[in-house]
């Protein structure tokens, strides 16, 4: 019996012992698992308090069973822009690079666009917008041309894209007219017309009409042009319509003629016969007359009287002189008298002369040269006594008034848009007639 209760109490001592040590260790395990993962915890089989939950209202960017400090990064950037101006001394490269523009995307853009040169084509002033991805890698380029046209550049799965992107427009069909008392510029200004369309108005007959010398006071003009507008600012003046200019008693008409897309082609009087001619009157813009053709003038370096088969124009040196008709340069140097002088061949029949220049233009001998285009700049060179341009104007080799010479005709109304023509025409013409105080001009000519 005492036996008994001895190995009772023995294996009571044994039981508490073990009670004791689990204990002892369930603590010394609880104090390394604050350290610890907590999925370590789960492989005790003891009765442990539940474990905290994770707040499931809290936004979860990633899930992962590393420590947050380990795992957490910055969130991706979003897409970005940069808008750069062209200076005086930039090209397309240069711009692109202060706009943070890498070069191997520069260089195939320049690749891209080598043939239209739209986008790369810059200048003074040209304003360039670039939107970086997430990368931070340039996905869209944007050459602001004006308020209405940008050259976009885009990058896709198929590589870069360059379109021209134009804005819709609003036009407003309306209307001018004046009396002129000094000047066409003077009445236009007057009558709320732009310099554009001044210009414009002037360029349409200056075939015909010598805005600087012939009109008196007294004419009248009237003209039918657009205004353009941009989501309801104006942004200029647009096209002319029809105009309509009476001087020295006669009456001069200009109809514009449009394509199906609205593009001009170019403007013609009431019966069809075309403005422009195949010369211009004058080879060089504002400057007055010194010496007008004649048969016998005293020269003023020869000191005798002399034949002056040209037409002598006064301006400042430096003045642009420009090429009066299409043709080819078949001289371009120094003759005496004439000093520095190009000769441009217009067809079999025609030549042109320009004489005394300071210096030419980017021209040289057998280039083929379009009626505007800057030839030479107003000098003193060989037999002058002050700086002018002396132009000549021949045909067959013989000696031609330029003021009164009558200039061939370019081609006339195209055949396929006659009727379409004498129908417009009819209607603008119209509207000319009714172009008073006393009434209104129809708002839409379609």
């Amino acid at each position: 019996m005492a036996a008994l209760l001895q190995r009772s109490r023995s294996l009571l001592l044994t039981l508490l012992v073990g009670v004791v040590l689990t204990f002892t260790l369930f603590h010394a395990m609880s104090g390394r698992a604050a350290n610890d993962d907590a999925g370590q915890l789960a492989l005790l089989k003891l009765p442990l308090p539940p474990l905290p939950q994770a707040d499931n209202t809290a936004p979860q960017a990633w899930e992962s069973n590393t420590p947050d400090h380990a795992t957490k990064t910055n969130p991706a950037p979003s897409a970005t822009q940069k808008t750069v101006q062209a200076g005086k001394n930039d090209v397309f490269s240069t711009v692109l690079m202060r706009a943070g523009v890498d070069y191997n995307t520069i260089d195939t853009l320049a690749k891209l666009d080598h043939t239209e040169r739209k986008l790369v084509l810059i200048h003074p002033g040209d304003r360039f917008t670039v939107v970086f991805d997430a990368k931070q890698q340039p996905e869209r380029i944007i050459r602001h041309v004006n308020a209405v046209t940008d050259i976009v550049a885009e990058r896709g799965a198929e590589g870069w894209k360059i379109n021209t992107l134009k804005k819709p427009v609003d036009i407003i069909i309306t209307m001018a007219q004046g009396t002129i008392e000094d000047s066409l510029y003077d009445a236009g200004k007057q009558a709320g017309l732009s310099d554009k369309t001044i210009m414009a108005l002037a360029n349409l007959y200056q075939w015909d009409i010598d805005f600087a010398r012939q009109l008196r006071p007294g004419d009248t003009f009237k003209v039918i042009y657009e205004k353009r507008y941009l989501d309801g600012a104006y942004l200029g003046d647009g096209r002319i319509l029809a105009a309509e200019v009476h001087t020295s008693g006669k009456t001069y008409t200009a109809f514009a003629l449009r394509d199906a897309s609205g593009k001009i082609i170019g403007y013609y009087d009431e019966d069809g016969h075309n403005l422009r001619k195949a010369f211009m009157r004058n080879p060089v813009d504002f400057v007055h007359i010194t010496s007008r053709f004649t048969r016998k003038r005293w020269h003023p370096t020869q000191h005798k009287w002399k034949a002056h088969r040209g037409v002598d124009y006064g301006g400042k040196i430096g003045t642009p002189v420009h090429v009066t008709g299409n043709g080819r340069v078949t001289f371009k140097g120094w003759k005496t008298g004439y000093g520095r002088v190009v000769f441009v061949q217009h067809g079999r029949r025609y030549t042109t002369v320009y004489a005394h220049l300071s210096r030419f233009g980017k021209i040289r001998k057998g280039s083929y040269v379009k009626m505007g285009q800057t030839i030479g700049y107003i000098g003193q060179s060989g037999w002058a006594t002050g700086p002018h341009l002396h132009y000549e104007f021949r045909i067959d080799g013989k000696h031609k008034d330029p003021l009164l010479v009558k200039f061939p005709d370019a081609s006339p109304v195209p055949a396929q848009y006659k009727s379409a023509f004498q129908a417009q025409s009819r209607f603008l013409m119209a509207q000319l007639q009714r172009l008073d105080t006393a009434h209104q001009l129809a708002q839409s000519f379609e």
